[in-house]
């Protein structure tokens, strides 16, 4: 539906939803959801205290939770929580990371360059 205001300055339909979707909005919205049909628990837009300056805030896109295993006799749990950071863009993805443990410290160490993650 594409609609404009009497003014015909107002966005039309599609161009909102394209705005937000090159902000990245939408992806986080599919993001929580996606997750939530796997059963996780999700909290979206989690607002954080800066660690290096308080006076700031920072936000999480999406915070998942998940409870894997429960054994109340071995007083046990598993669980898993995700801290995601969405982003969009056209340009390609760069990961880059090191050993995370001295048993890693002896490999090679490769950088790739992804241009989608799925």
């Amino acid at each position: 539906m594409t609609r404009t205001g009497s003014s015909g300055n107002e966005p039309t339909s599609e161009q909102i939803v394209a705005a937000l979707r090159s902000a990245g909005w939408l992806l986080e919205q599919e993001t929580g959801a996606a997750l939530q049909r796997r059963g996780y628990r999700t909290q979206l837009g989690w607002a954080f205290p800066d660690p290096d300056d308080q006076t700031k805030s920072r936000e999480l896109d999406v915070m998942a939770y998940k409870r894997l295993y429960d054994n109340a006799d071995l007083r046990m749990t598993v669980s898993i929580r995700c801290l995601i950071e969405c982003k969009q863009s056209s340009q390609p993805y760069v990961l880059i990371g090191g050993p995370t443990d001295t048993a890693q410290s002896g490999r090679t160490r490769l950088e790739q360059i992804y241009d989608s993650i799925r």
